[in-house]
């Protein structure tokens, strides 16, 4: 415990005073919280932006999950067009009471859809998948699957409802669930 959250507080530091961006969401029975940063942007959304991600989730059943992650993020086509798409990867640690510190590697897209007829109004999604061979030799694989509708309450305050299911699949069929909840978050904005 005392070794993950050292590796944690030393991976957030010289993080902090580079992030644009605080995501954070919680239910009865987890919290996140996740700092992102675009480079050369001074706002979540441009053309090709590299997007860096540093996050935390914790849950009552003992069960912590830390991410890095990178990603190219961009519009797909126009400049006017309402769908932005995001492909790239996670290093992940996961701590759980019944097994080893697991780690690995997840690449996956994330897409997000603002319609037109509703202003402030967004809708986004995640997928990652982490296989056998790019991750540690306890687990089989990874997979993290995130939903949410967003509304911009403020220029740089966002509130939203999502879903998360996090899962560790094991040789053997014995899946462990870290967390598969409905959560209520906020994101804001730094630049």
């Amino acid at each position: 415990m005392f070794r993950f959250l050292t590796f944690f507080a030393i991976s957030v530091i010289p993080f902090v005073s580079y992030a644009g961006s605080l995501d954070a969401n919680l239910n009865d029975n987890s919290v996140s919280l996740t700092l992102s940063s675009v480079a050369g942007h001074h706002h979540q959304r441009g053309p090709d932006a590299l997007q860096t991600q540093l996050g935390y989730m914790h849950n009552i059943n003992d069960n912590r999950y830390v991410s890095m992650g990178l990603h190219v993020i961009g519009e797909t086509g126009k400049s006017d067009n309402p769908l932005e798409l995001g492909v790239g990867g996670k290093l992940i640690g996961i701590d759980t009471p019944s097994a080893s510190l697991l780690y690995g590697l997840m690449i996956g897209v994330e897409l997000r859809y603002y319609p037109k007829s509703v202003n402030r109004l967004s809708y986004s999604g995640q997928l990652y998948y982490g296989p056998n061979v790019v991750v540690s030799s306890n687990a089989d694989n990874f997979k993290e699957l995130g939903l949410r509708a967003e509304y911009q309450i403020l220029p740089q305050a966002f509130a939203y409802l999502g879903y998360r299911n996090v899962n560790v699949g094991f040789t053997g069929g014995n899946d462990a669930e870290i967390d598969d909840s409905m959560h209520v978050g906020f994101r804001i904005l730094f630049q």
